[in-house]
């Protein structure tokens, strides 16, 4: 997977999260960030958000959810 497709995957990960959170960074991390992946790094992306309203664990729950959506 080249840089190019690691973006759109990213880009419909953060339209998916904000349909459910009001994240106010969407942050692309690891080798695809660093340019250093190889053909089996996973994508790394990490969601700023000012406040978690109710349970971090029903959060990360949804999280993992809404990545299955867009995972191939």
């Amino acid at each position: 997977m080249d840089k190019d497709q690691v973006l759109e995957i990213a880009t419909r990960y953060f339209e998916l999260v904000s349909k459910e959170l009001k994240p106010r960074k969407v942050l692309l991390f690891g080798s695809y960030a660093r340019g250093n992946w190889h053909e089996f790094s996973d994508i790394d992306i990490a969601i700023v958000v000012d406040s978690i309203d109710g349970d971090f664990l029903d959060m990360a729950s949804m999280l993992y959810r809404l990545r299955r959506d867009i995972d191939d």
